[in-house]
């Protein structure tokens, strides 16, 4: 996280401080209540300053700061909606007295927000923890039978495991019995024995033909490309990096890697399709980031493009932020100006805060139609 949010995010906690005692008197004096409080602030600056030093420890100290955020953010919203409230109508009352009755004691405006933390813990971990089913039918006449792919994205899978998602997850694309799966990146945060074992679970993600295949996300870079790439082969999912794969006669699979490579020292490749990719072949572009595919290939030559990384924005706001960044909504089938199709994958894991609100996890499924209309 940027340097940048560390103030806004100091600025709050202080003013989560402030409304909370106001609300509450008796908290002001209690040590344990101020020593948390205190101490949960001291452990996020270094966090949001990234001091973060490797280790498996330090990923767990990494759970408090992340799920402090999440409690600010939630926290917040009612005590700041109720001040602009109650600062409407104090000015409303100059004029007309009976206003005053429309202001909400503080002690009650408290209450509110502990219920409404509450509401927002429960939902964002079922929102996290139980993914959607989204099921696709697309039109592919260049194929001859019925293509079934399963698609996951943005695991982020971490020290601090979550085997109740990652197996339900695993169940839930078993019994789809699919012919492909997909991986579209951003598998792993951290290091450590923990985070291995979790990634060669993936292991027991089963479809048909065997064949799984993945592209890397701007994640894959951040604890070094060697590493995440052994865990990418401990998955037992194929890496594609600016490459192509057939899968049959009319099935063309292409993985590109993602643009944050740049930052790390490597081009980022444009990706040029093969000159054998005709109207007779069904393409597949997979692509971390929802960038639109590279200028060097016909639009034709695209029919369907899977990208993940937004999560949707995750938690409310930053849904609607992710809305704003990438124009385009998540979790929808969309069908691009020259006639590309595009999914962009909400993610089926969650980043930071172990929740989600407004953005539920996800895994797609995908049927391939040799013919007959979208769905």
């Amino acid at each position: 996280m940027p340097v940048i949010f560390t103030i806004p995010f100091v600025l709050g906690t202080l003013y989560l401080w402030w409304r909370v005692t106001a609300a509450f008197p008796r908290l002001r004096k209690s040590w344990i209540f101020n020593v948390f409080f205190w101490l949960a602030l001291l452990m996020c600056i270094p966090f949001l300053l990234h001091w973060r030093p490797r280790g498996e420890t330090y990923e767990w100290l990494l759970f408090v700061p992340w799920v402090w955020m999440a409690i600010v953010n939630w926290f917040a919203w009612p005590f700041l909606f109720f001040d602009g409230w109650n600062l409407f109508f104090g000015g409303v009352s100059r004029f007309w007295k009976r206003a005053e009755i429309l202001r909400v004691p503080m002690r009650r405006v408290g209450v509110v927000a502990l219920s409404f933390l509450g509401i927002a813990i429960a939902w964002g971990l079922w929102e996290a923890n139980f993914p959607r089913i989204q099921r696709l039918e697309i039109d592919a006449p260049q194929l001859t039978e019925e293509v079934r792919i399963g698609c996951i994205a943005d695991l982020h899978l971490s020290p601090v495991p979550n085997w109740y998602r990652l197996n339900k997850m695993i169940r839930i694309v078993n019994q789809e019995d699919v012919d492909i799966l997909l991986n579209l990146g951003d598998i792993s945060d951290g290091r450590g024995k923990s985070l291995e074992r979790q990634v060669e679970a993936l292991q027991k993600l089963q479809c048909r033909t065997g064949l799984k295949f993945a592209v890397e996300g701007n994640h894959e870079y951040r604890e070094g490309l060697d590493y995440t790439m052994m865990l990418h082969r401990l998955s037992g999912f194929q890496m594609l990096k600016n490459e192509s794969v057939m899968v049959g006669e009319h099935l063309m699979i292409y993985g590109v890697e993602d643009r944050y490579s740049e930052l790390y020292g490597r081009p980022h490749s444009s990706m040029i399709f093969p000159e054998h990719s005709s109207d007779k072949v069904f393409a597949l572009y997979l692509i971390h980031q929802p960038d639109p595919p590279s200028t060097t290939a016909e639009p034709h030559k695209v029919d369907l493009q899977l990208s993940g990384h937004t999560h949707g924005g995750q938690l409310f706001p930053n849904s609607a932020i992710a809305r704003w960044r990438y124009r385009v909504p998540t979790g929808e089938l969309l069908t691009m100006p020259e006639g590309r199709l595009l999914y962009i994958h909400r993610g089926t894991g969650a980043y930071g805060p172990p929740f989600r609100m407004g953005a539920r996890s996800e895994i797609v499924f995908i049927t391939l139609k040799p013919g007959g209309k979208q769905e």
